[in-house]
Protein backbone atom coordinates (compact mmCIF):
# COMPACT_ATOMS: atom_id res chain seq x y z
CA UNK A 1 0.00 0.00 0.00
CA UNK A 2 1.32 3.46 -0.86
CA UNK A 3 1.11 6.08 1.91
CA UNK A 4 -0.75 9.46 1.18
CA UNK A 5 0.66 12.30 -0.08
CA UNK A 6 0.09 15.89 0.33
CA UNK A 7 0.35 18.22 -2.73
CA UNK A 8 1.32 22.10 -2.29
CA UNK A 9 0.11 24.88 -4.70
CA UNK A 10 3.30 27.15 -4.17
CA UNK A 11 1.42 30.46 -5.74
CA UNK A 12 -1.83 29.97 -3.55
CA UNK A 13 -0.42 27.68 -0.43
CA UNK A 14 -3.31 25.48 -1.29
CA UNK A 15 -2.22 21.96 0.11
CA UNK A 16 -4.50 18.86 -1.07
CA UNK A 17 -4.22 15.19 0.84
CA UNK A 18 -4.48 12.28 -1.64
CA UNK A 19 -4.94 8.44 -0.89
CA UNK A 20 -4.36 7.43 -4.44
CA UNK A 21 -1.81 8.71 -6.64
CA UNK A 22 -2.70 10.48 -10.27
CA UNK A 23 -1.68 9.42 -13.12
CA UNK A 24 1.76 10.96 -14.55
CA UNK A 25 -0.51 12.05 -17.63
CA UNK A 26 -2.55 13.90 -15.47
CA UNK A 27 -0.85 16.26 -12.88
CA UNK A 28 -2.57 18.27 -9.98
CA UNK A 29 -2.93 21.57 -11.34
CA UNK A 30 -3.57 24.50 -9.37
CA UNK A 31 -3.14 28.02 -10.51
CA UNK A 32 -1.89 26.74 -13.59
CA UNK A 33 1.26 24.96 -12.59
CA UNK A 34 1.56 21.45 -11.68
CA UNK A 35 1.32 20.68 -7.57
CA UNK A 36 4.42 19.27 -6.04
CA UNK A 37 4.11 16.67 -3.51
CA UNK A 38 5.78 15.19 -0.70
CA UNK A 39 4.51 11.25 1.17
CA UNK A 40 3.41 11.49 4.24
CA UNK A 41 5.78 9.91 7.24
CA UNK A 42 3.92 9.23 10.14
CA UNK A 43 5.63 7.93 13.36
CA UNK A 44 4.02 6.90 16.32
CA UNK A 45 4.07 7.97 19.84
CA UNK A 46 2.20 7.39 22.34
CA UNK A 47 3.00 10.82 24.12
CA UNK A 48 1.44 12.62 22.11
CA UNK A 49 -2.12 12.58 21.38
CA UNK A 50 -3.37 13.31 17.78
CA UNK A 51 -5.69 16.55 17.64
CA UNK A 52 -6.28 19.13 15.10
CA UNK A 53 -2.58 19.91 15.16
CA UNK A 54 -2.12 16.68 13.01
CA UNK A 55 -5.67 16.88 11.24
CA UNK A 56 -4.80 20.01 10.44
CA UNK A 57 -0.60 19.87 9.41
CA UNK A 58 0.56 21.53 6.09
CA UNK A 59 3.85 19.69 6.07
CA UNK A 60 4.13 15.69 5.30
CA UNK A 61 5.65 14.68 8.99
CA UNK A 62 3.37 12.94 11.73
CA UNK A 63 4.80 12.58 15.10
CA UNK A 64 1.80 11.57 17.32
CA UNK A 65 -0.59 8.68 18.05
CA UNK A 66 -2.12 8.10 14.77
CA UNK A 67 0.95 7.51 13.39
CA UNK A 68 0.14 9.24 10.43
CA UNK A 69 -3.56 7.71 9.83
CA UNK A 70 -5.53 10.85 10.50
CA UNK A 71 -2.46 13.31 9.20
CA UNK A 72 -3.65 16.31 7.29
CA UNK A 73 -7.22 14.43 6.79
CA UNK A 74 -8.79 18.17 6.91
CA UNK A 75 -7.66 18.57 3.57
CA UNK A 76 -9.18 15.38 1.89
CA UNK A 77 -12.78 13.84 2.48
CA UNK A 78 -12.73 9.65 1.44
CA UNK A 79 -9.99 10.36 -1.37
CA UNK A 80 -11.58 13.06 -2.86
CA UNK A 81 -9.63 16.24 -2.44
CA UNK A 82 -11.65 19.48 -0.41
CA UNK A 83 -12.24 21.40 -3.00
CA UNK A 84 -14.21 18.91 -5.40
CA UNK A 85 -16.34 18.35 -1.94
CA UNK A 86 -16.83 22.23 -1.39
CA UNK A 87 -17.91 22.61 -5.16
CA UNK A 88 -20.52 19.49 -5.62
Amino acid sequence: MRAPKLYRCHKCNKVERHETWPHPDNPMLCCGVRMTWQRIAGTYNKEHKCDIRCTSAKGPKCNCQCGGQNHASDWSQLGRPMSEVLSS
